[in-house]
């Protein structure tokens, strides 16, 4: 990225994180004051390789038969101006019709525990997912951001840790070709997933997952749509049983007997990660 393009990346980015503290103040319980804190550069992926400084791995390649984690363009005399390319595609277990298998590929921050505020890009060049005759649970695959904030537990087991995501999704279900943006929260009172809109293949989506703590919220935006607020009412105090905040695409392929098998496949580029001040 150009300097001229990341001054004007980072202003937008400060006007996104005003835009949101003000939908917080205006929401009934918030603090009557307003302070806007901008998000600083984590990665802009134009270094000559995946800085393991900044991340590290996370995959579960089940019955996955292609899968890419690269800087792209692969060489960086191709142009200063790279993105993280993640891509998989997976296939039907064909012993049964009555589970589904789940995997990834991710790339989570080295320092999961200090971001509480994110904003990055992501562009979905391709995305299919096709279900099975035989087995009534749909396929469906994904590329966004992911987290674990804190355990409402107390006693770190990991099942009881508050996960938050902001992803595009196509499923077998979809009808069009435009992706649906979904955020989701899962924390024992709240296992909620909220439609933030559509945005088409190619296109690039800007997304943000902020954990307002003090406030027992998390809130999400898409793009300059407004912003929406999932609340919780656990204890959030305690850390996760297990840290992770990564960038992913994954997915869910039912078993199938019959042919032609499910399948589905997410090929996406993320770019200009931006966080809270470390």
């Amino acid at each position: 990225m150009k300097a001229a393009d990341r001054v004007a990346c980072a202003v937008v980015v400060v006007i996104a994180v005003c835009f949101v503290s003000l939908m917080s103040a205006q929401s009934p319980g918030a603090p009557n004051s307003v302070t806007c804190k901008p998000l600083v550069l984590y990665d802009d992926f134009n270094g000559q390789r995946i800085d393991p400084a900044k991340w590290d791995d996370w995959t579960a390649s089940e019955r996955m038969f292609e899968v890419v984690r690269e800087l792209s363009p692969q060489y960086q005399g191709q142009g200063n101006n790279r993105r993280l390319h993640m891509l998989h595609r997976t296939y039907s277990e064909t012993f049964d019709d009555y589970d589904a298998n789940y995997g990834w590929i991710g790339l989570p921050t080295t320092n999961p525990s200090s971001i509480v505020d994110i904003s990055f890009e992501v562009t979905v060049n391709s995305a299919t997912a096709s279900g099975c005759q035989s087995n009534p649970l749909g396929s469906g695959a994904w590329a966004g951001f992911v987290g674990r904030y804190f355990n409402y537990g107390g006693q770190q087991d990991s099942s009881q840790d508050a996960e938050a995501q902001i992803a595009l999704h196509r499923s077998s279900d979809d009808t069009g070709t435009p992706l649906s943006v979904y955020a989701s929260v899962n924390a024992a009172d709240v296992n909620t997933m909220q439609f933030l809109g559509l945005v088409s293949l190619g296109k690039t989506a800007k997304l943000r997952l902020k954990w307002d703590q003090p406030n027992h919220h998390f809130t999400f935006q898409l793009n300059t749509n407004p912003a929406v607020m999932i609340g919780y009412g656990v204890p959030d105090t305690s850390p996760p049983a297990i840290p992770l905040k990564a960038f992913w695409v994954a997915g869910g392929t039912p078993h199938c007997t019959t042919t032609p098998i499910a399948s589905e496949a997410m090929d996406a580029y993320f770019d200009n990660v931006y966080v809270n001040a470390q």
